[in-house]
């Protein structure tokens, strides 16, 4: 947050799901909008598989024995990435196949991007912080409007 440049009087909430703690935040600011608890928010999220995996900081000897012995509390405790080498394994899906699909899908964003396909959906923001006059968030800030 200070990094990002708001001051420290800035309301903020860090979710860690380790995986979609993007879309879990933006999905908390937007009930928070709806319930009328706030008026605008920021919700954002970063993972990062290979730096921090999900059971080193998994205490496992904490866990309650049930835990293990059920089946569906016991695979919860799978990792995202073991997760993800299933279901490829599953529907034979290569990893070749895979990175081939993210390169895509970042060339159509660029592209989309660069030819003004998402300019209907998005706009600049001005918010007030700390009762001050408005102004950008950032240069490339949007907003869904």
């Amino acid at each position: 947050m200070f990094l990002a440049g708001y001051p420290d009087t800035t309301t903020v909430l860090a979710v860690n799901r380790l995986c979609s703690s993007g879309l879990e935040a933006c999905a908390i600011i937007a009930a928070k909008i709806k319930a009328g608890i706030i008026d605008i928010g920021i919700g954002s999220g970063v993972e990062s598989m290979s730096l921090y995996q999900m059971n080193e900081s998994l205490r496992m000897d904490a866990l309650s024995e049930k835990v293990f012995e059920h089946e569906k509390a016991r695979v919860c405790l799978t990792g995202m990435g073991d997760t993800s080498d299933n279901v490829a394994r599953q529907f034979n899906i290569s990893r070749q196949k895979q990175d081939q699909m993210s390169v895509d899908s970042h060339k159509k964003a660029y592209y989309a991007q660069q030819n003004g396909l998402f300019d209907s959906t998005s706009g600049d923001t001005q918010v007030r912080l700390c009762r001050s006059r408005p102004r950008p968030l950032t240069k490339t800030a949007r907003s869904s409007r």
